[in-house]
């Protein structure tokens, strides 16, 4: 072989290297870039934005609820005189903070994770409602009550504490509806944990690995459980409450006859 077959051969040698070296790496730039425009849709504006959405309006359900028994405790000890009083209710119940909650289209998109579980969706939209009337109830239902009391006071005259006890309870009963959609959080926290487990790479993958995974399927099916226990427990607290509400009619009427 001369020196212009051998230097013909390694430059075609050196350009089949780099052709190939080009061709793989291009490859793998396709494929990571399509792993990660999947993950920013579908995982990161998908799953992610949701549990972002119920851990800002928990949160603010949270601290409304901290200054709600802050007022009432303020209102039992009544430190100072109406007028002040009043005053310094209005500014706690100004710094209570309020959100726009509205169900995130963004929740079709965990259905490529799980499939087709209704709960889930119902569930998620239900959360939501509970936490924006938690929300409403305590900023402006429970403001006119307040403010009634410091403008009608003499109503009041040795029903204070009655009155206050009222007011404790049905903030409590609120919030204790809020924190038992909790679990639904952690769920969707487990889930996305799962779904970094996983590794999704192509939208083949959700078929092939997201909803065949034994670990997904255990998680959904622990939400299902959890959600129609839920319901059950609703509708039983619903039933007493509502037994409770004919008892104090009643005893309310026999208290007037006498």
């Amino acid at each position: 072989m001369g020196i212009t077959e051998v230097i013909g051969v390694s430059i075609l040698s050196a350009l089949v290297t780099s052709y190939l070296a080009y061709y793989f790496g291009f490859q793998r730039y396709l494929k990571q870039k399509t792993r990660e425009e999947i993950k920013e849709y579908y995982i990161k504006d998908g799953i992610d934005k949701v549990i972002k959405i119920l851990n800002k309006a928990s949160f603010l359900c949270d601290f409304n609820f901290g200054k709600a028994m802050r007022v009432i405790e303020y209102l039992e000890k009544s430190l100072i005189d109406k007028k002040i009083g009043s005053e310094v209710v209005k500014k706690v119940f100004s710094e209570m903070r309020t959100i726009t909650i509205a169900p995130p289209p963004e929740i079709y998109k965990i259905q490529l994770l799980i499939g087709q579980h209704q709960d889930l969706f119902a569930w998620i939209i239900k959360t939501l409602g509970d936490y924006s009337k938690y929300i409403d109830y305590l900023r402006h239902e429970l403001f006119l009550e307040v403010d009634l009391y410091f403008q009608h006071s003499e109503r009041f005259d040795g029903k204070e504490q009655m009155f206050f006890e009222k007011l404790k309870e049905r903030t409590r009963e609120g919030y204790k509806v809020i924190s038992s959609n909790e679990p639904l959080r952690a769920h969707l926290l487990n889930l996305r944990i799962r779904v970094d487990e996983i590794g999704i790479f192509s939208m083949k993958d959700f078929d092939k690995k997201a909803l065949k995974d034994k670990r997904i399927k255990e998680i959904s099916k622990k939400m299902e459980k959890d959600y129609k226990k839920l319901k059950e427990n609703k509708k039983i607290n619903q039933k007493n409450k509502t037994s409770k509400e004919v008892e104090e009619f009643l005893e309310k009427k026999e208290s007037e006859a006498f």
